[in-house]
């Protein structure tokens, strides 16, 4: 296997040379967590979507049957992170809330880590920090409670692991972020394209049932405490409100009508494309961190708080980049935060209202990109057992 220094998975982040960076993340997030709890709101996707059913589950109820708790929406979750974080039950909603709210704050932690890399100077994490926390959608997560940082950390760990041949493992925590699948779509295809390029149809097939199998011992709790609870999900998932996301799906045929919906599907297609050229001819976490994002402009259903996949790319694209691309990626950062403050505040703004957030966080993040030097490092490490 082909050694990526920059992704290859070890203890190095506990090093003693590391321990700078470390302390800066740790004082900068409690600043920030310690700012953001006060705003938090009760009873919202973290009450409908995850302690409601994790509360029903353990009290041998059926988890998609919310409406005795008064929950505003039918859970909408796919039941493994309900399975996995079904001890949140236990807790009465406010401590739940606040064990939540942390996790998340560490989760974010996470991701900024892994996008830096080894060696990175003290004003780099600084900035990373404050990209990450200051982000207008990781603030609308993080008060939701919502879960598509979760399923953003899962991914990036997991082609970790899938690269240095832990492939179990690897499964485990695609199979947890799949919970919200609509932001795995394009790295699950990735994977699969390196697993057939590497071991054939068989492996493949492998790597389909590692995640299928983590998937059921995910649901295993579910099917413990209530054997009978999948009509109650599916009937939960119909009766969930369409509404407008700030999605290409729905945004282009709002402005062009049918033509937008026809353009939409080439634009799947192009995305589609796209990523298998990524995936062959780059790293893999490089691959998966576009993934990630592009994402954002294929699925059909996504709100402002799931931009924060956005992040990885973006934050790598900084932490590699010289002097002069960090200045360019920084002054982008920054008209994108005004643009969205300013449409925060409009008259009339809603979640619809950030559908360009996406494109053109994407197409900045790949201004900032030296492509040719990425490309340059595009080893093949093989993925199959």
């Amino acid at each position: 296997m082909k050694n990526i220094n920059r992704f290859k998975f070890s203890a190095g982040i506990f090093k003693k040379e590391r321990v700078p960076t470390l302390l800066i993340l740790m004082i900068i997030s409690f600043m920030f967590a310690a700012a953001y709890w006060n705003i938090l709101l009760p009873r919202k996707d973290f009450y409908n979507e995850l302690w409601s059913p994790a509360f029903l589950l353990v009290h041998g109820q059926s988890p998609y049957q919310t409406d005795g708790l008064d929950a505003e929406l039918p859970a909408a979750w796919l039941p493994m992170s309900i399975g996995f974080f079904s001890p949140l039950g236990l807790l009465e909603e406010n401590i739940a809330r606040g064990v939540w709210y942390f996790f998340n704050i560490l989760v974010l932690c996470g991701i900024i880590l892994l996008t830096l890399g080894r060696d990175q100077k003290p004003y780099d994490v600084i900035i990373l920090a404050l990209f990450s926390f200051l982000f207008p959608m990781t603030l609308a997560h993080l008060i939701l409670g919502q879960f598509s940082l979760v399923t953003t950390l899962c991914a990036m760990i997991a082609v970790v692991l899938i690269v240095n041949n832990f492939h179990w493992a690897g499964a485990a925590l695609l199979a947890l972020g799949l919970s919200k699948p609509q932001l795995l779509t394009l790295v699950g295809i990735g994977l699969c394209y390196r697993y057939l390029q590497e071991g054939g149809y068989g492996s493949v097939l492998k790597f389909g049932l590692r995640v299928s199998s983590a998937i059921f011992l995910l649901c295993l709790p579910l099917f413990v405490a209530y054997p009978n609870w999948i009509p109650d999900a599916l009937e939960g998932y119909k009766k969930n409100p369409y509404w407008s996301y700030p999605t290409m799906y729905t945004v282009l045929p709002s402005f062009l009508g049918k033509a937008g919906f026809g353009l939409w599907l080439v634009l799947v297609i192009f995305v589609v494309w796209g990523t298998i050229r990524l995936w062959k001819n780059f790293e893999p976490i490089f691959a998966a961190y576009w993934s990630l994002a592009l994402a954002l402009l294929v699925t059909p259903y996504a709100g402002p708080w799931d931009f924060v996949v956005l992040l990885p790319v973006f934050l790598y694209a900084f932490s590699i980049a010289d002097r002069k691309r960090k200045v360019l990626a920084g002054f982008l950062y920054f008209v994108i935060w005004c643009c969205a403050l300013y449409v925060q505040y409009s008259e009339g703004s809603i979640s619809f209202s950030f559908w360009w957030i996406p494109p053109l966080m994407m197409i900045f993040t790949a201004l900032a990109i030296d492509w040719k030097a990425e490309l340059e490092k595009g080893g093949r490490p093989p993925l199959s057992v």
